[in-house]
């Protein structure tokens, strides 16, 4: 596991140092010049994130030493390489942002990303998590999907909830 660690080090600082500017970045009470400012070094700092190829020999290398982890901790690492995924599929402007955006969007994002990076990285190593903590966390449920959903699916079994139809709509061409 130490190795894992090591090997990771220089990621988890880039993430930390992205994860300062992004705190910048959405800081509420500040002027409008002072935000564009610093969501534009958020963005430029994100580019110091290792290439795709790059992240991909290194998940490569980690894979062949998690070999000799224990279970637990094998998965332990493959839900903070998910979280890793994550936040470049925003970075990468995967995800679905308002036309209106100032490029905040995208930062919060990526800081709910972070703060499961953070979570995963606790739990996987609570020494190395240690310099997250002072980043700003989103609240995020870090429960799976399922238990997320559950909780509708009660409701509409106890005949609550805001979903009363679950026909999907014809649209207007399609009207018998």
């Amino acid at each position: 596991m130490n190795a894992i660690l090591s090997e990771m080090k220089e990621l988890f600082n880039i993430l930390n140092e992205i994860w300062r500017a992004i705190d910048l970045a959405l800081i509420s009470d500040q002027t409008i010049q002072q935000r564009r400012h610093r969501i534009a070094l958020a963005n430029a700092v994100m580019s110091t994130l290792p290439a795709k190829n790059v992240l991909d020999e290194l998940r490569d290398l980690l894979n062949v030493l998690a070999r000799e982890i224990a279970p637990k901790k094998r998965g332990e690492c493959i839900r903070l390489w998910q979280a890793i995924d994550w936040i470049y599929r925003e970075k990468n402007d995967a995800g679905v942002v308002p036309e209106n955006d100032d490029g905040s969007y995208k930062l919060q994002l990526i800081r709910i990303n972070l703060s499961h990076f953070q979570r995963y990285l606790r739990a996987f190593d609570a020494h190395a998590a240690d310099e997250f903590e002072a980043r700003f966390k989103e609240n995020v449920d870090h429960r799976g999907i399922a238990a997320q959903i559950r909780p509708l699916i009660d409701d509409a079994e106890g005949g609550k909830g805001a979903i009363t139809n679950a026909t999907p709509k014809q649209s207007v061409n399609n009207k018998a």
